[in-house]
């Protein structure tokens, strides 16, 4: 479980308040995918899956792989040794900032908070809580990259399981990759499949209509490991946030999954999490 069901009521909330969706419509979309995946996670998680899928949230990412401009999901662990100071904005207004190092399994980095209630969230907190937060906004500094608190920033102590949340990272330590050539040539790895390589070819984006009007979109790209190639399909919000990708890039991938017969190919779904290599 990610969230409790009261953090996640709370979730839904924010978001259809922000993008002014329907509160109802948007949970029986959010059952029904939880029905397609045969009731294996909570009603949270599988929500959380969903917002991520259609980019409501921004993916999760591990501090060490934290890029500038780029805004990211991501559970911290708190020391809480902050101060609040006042800054006067170009308007001549005044605000609140509060500067907190956050660290994770990774390393560690700076988080800027400026509004009230974000303030008074970590304000309230125990010691070394750890916190589960979605769209920060990572901004290049003088003195390094340092994490913001925006408007569409959701913010909950978290009290779930970290053996759920390894599922959803982007960047995933010390895990062990399948090699493409052994995805290739056994029957038996047909889903969940994670590998890892370097991009050779790339195709463009490609943008289609679907038979409900609804428009979608396909990009492929070929990747190499060492002992073999394959092809990739993302769709969609993952197609449409992978276009930049080039020739030599390397990514690292979780959750892709074969179709009966069509060897050299790899798919992927809303449950699938790539992570860009330095």
């Amino acid at each position: 479980m990610l969230l409790t069901a009261d953090q996640f009521d709370l979730l839904i909330e924010d978001i259809t308040s922000q993008h002014s969706m329907d509160k109802r419509d948007l949970l029986e979309r959010i059952d029904k995918v939880s029905i397609e995946m045969g009731r294996l996670l909570d009603r949270s998680t599988s929500g959380v899956l969903y917002l991520l899928d259609i980019g409501m949230l921004a993916p999760f990412t591990n501090i060490k792989y934290a890029e500038p401009s780029e805004t990211m999901s991501a559970i911290f662990e708190v020391p809480l040794s902050g101060t609040v100071t006042t800054r006067q904005g170009p308007d001549g207004r005044s605000s609140k900032e509060l500067l907190l190092d956050v660290q994770d399994n990774t390393g560690s980095i700076t988080m800027a908070l400026y509004d009230g209630p974000a303030i008074e969230f970590f304000q309230a907190m125990d010691e070394n809580k750890k916190v589960l937060a979605f769209n920060l906004l990572c901004k290049e500094t003088k003195a390094g990259l340092v994490l913001r608190t925006t408007k569409g920033t959701h913010l909950f102590h978290f009290e779930g399981n970290d053996f759920v949340l390894k599922g959803l990272l982007d960047a995933v330590d010390g895990m062990q990759f399948m090699s493409i050539d052994e995805i290739n040539t056994d029957d038996t790895i047909a889903s969940n499949i994670p590998l890892s390589g370097t991009i050779t070819r790339m195709q463009p984006l490609h943008r289609f209509n679907r038979k409900d009007g609804s428009e979608g979109c396909i990009l492929k790209c070929e990747l190499f490991d060492g002992t073999g190639m394959t092809w990739l399909v993302f769709w969609d919000s993952l197609a449409e946030g992978l276009q930049d990708l080039k020739e030599g890039d390397g990514i690292d991938i979780v959750g892709a999954y074969k179709k009966a017969g069509d060897i050299g190919t790899l798919y992927t779904n809303y449950r699938t999490r790539v992570n860009r290599r330095q």
